[in-house]
């Protein structure tokens, strides 16, 4: 199903770097950087818009690779449930915090985020497939 060129590899690799980055760390030790990532992300709704965004992207640009994906929603959930749980993992990890209610919370977002782009796709999909724009 999926045969992805050098080229999808290398995106998927920077977008995989980006969605498990662990941006609190930095922001802890790059005042600069934690200042800007405190008043972008000032409390939890924000936090939640943050990984939303994340999510959908890579969502998007994983369909965009590999469209087969829009035929396969198990395949494509599973990568973005791996990515997440990843995130959270290693979120958990620098931090040394054991998982908590919050990180599902995160799941659920990243989860829906990305669901919400597949639904659209799939949608886009099936009018391209009618005739209409």
């Amino acid at each position: 199903m999926l045969a992805p060129g050098r080229s999808n590899l290398l995106l998927l690799a920077v977008l995989l770097a980006g969605m498990l980055f662990p941006f609190g760390l930095l922001a802890e030790h790059w005042p600069a950087f934690g200042g800007w990532a405190d008043a972008v992300f000032p409390n939890e709704p924000a936090h939640w818009v943050g990984h939303a965004a994340i999510f959908a992207a890579v969502g998007l640009a994983l369909l965009r690779m590999w469209p087969a994906l829009l035929r396969h929603p198990a395949r494509y959930a599973a990568i973005i449930l791996l990515g997440g749980l990843g995130q959270e993992l290693l979120q958990r990890s620098y931090k040394g915090l054991r998982v908590s209610g919050n990180d599902l919370l995160d799941l659920c977002v990243d989860l829906a985020a990305a669901a919400a782009v597949f639904v659209l796709a799939r949608m886009r999909e099936r009018r391209a497939g009618e005739g209409r724009p």
